[in-house]
């Protein structure tokens, strides 16, 4: 009697997908390096039929989905400074659900503290998945939603230097923004017109140069990085990232 074997999901792989429309998807896989960081495998755009098998080859223990900066609802939160952690966290969860008073259901929601430098006041971030925005999900279990703008402040917190990260696709609009000035965070998800053509480039260069002014950035240098994002934004997507010195 035979039996089929059950592969088994390999501890230290993590794939990550992105949804692009068209019944595509783009997907990386990569494994941890064992406090290295984590080391590119394969990278692929698939079809969603063809994603199950793939997945069922590789068998990673992780899967994220990347939730488009224009399905996603951003916003930071100054909280009072000099509060026990406790009360710190009931701040953030009043001023998350005044912003959104019961418009995105909590399974869609999420919260989160990030601590300030010496002698400032934590930040709070609440992030939010429409349910306006339709996100195919891939087959299988076990998959968890990252939003664009948590992905950028992940990368960009690893880099700790000053500076702007930048994440922008044409095909849906999708601008996530994530700039560190000081001890300073601003962090934006907004949605521009799809396949905008040449109004691609100048929608990037205003979504940045509004994000630096707000982030205390003078105008001058706001309007470099502005041009300097504008004009390396891919057609398709992509991260970038621009120093600030």
């Amino acid at each position: 009697m035979s039996a089929s074997r059950r592969v088994q999901p390999a501890p230290t792989l993590t794939c990550v997908v992105r949804p692009r429309g068209e019944g595509s998807i783009d997907a990386l896989l990569l494994r941890d390096a064992e406090g290295d960081g984590a080391k590119v495998l394969e990278r692929r755009r698939i079809s969603a039929e063809a994603i199950a098998s793939w997945l069922a080859s590789t068998s990673p223990a992780t899967r994220l989905l990347l939730l488009p900066a224009s399905a996603t609802i951003c916003r930071l939160y100054r909280l009072p400074p000099n509060l026990p952690l406790d009360q710190t966290r009931q701040a953030l969860m009043l001023q998350a659900e005044s912003h959104l008073l019961g418009g995105v259901p909590a399974h869609r929601t999420s919260v989160g503290l990030l601590p300030g430098s010496e002698g400032s006041a934590a930040v709070g971030v609440l992030l939010a998945w429409s349910e306006k925005s339709k996100i195919e999900v891939p087959p299988g279990s076990g998959w968890r939603v990252v939003p664009e703008p948590l992905a950028l402040l992940a990368i960009g917190e690893s880099h700790g230097a000053s500076r702007l990260h930048a994440f922008a696709d044409e095909r849906d609009g999708s601008i996530a923004l994530r700039l560190r000035l000081g001890d300073r965070l601003l962090l934006r998800a907004t949605c521009e017109t799809p396949d905008a053509g040449e109004d691609w480039e100048r929608a990037v260069r205003r979504a940045v140069a509004e994000t630096a002014l707000a982030g205390g950035v003078d105008g001058t240098q706001a309007a470099r990085l502005a041009e300097e994002v504008a004009s390396r934004a891919p057609r398709g997507a992509g991260v970038l990232a621009v120093g600030l010195d």
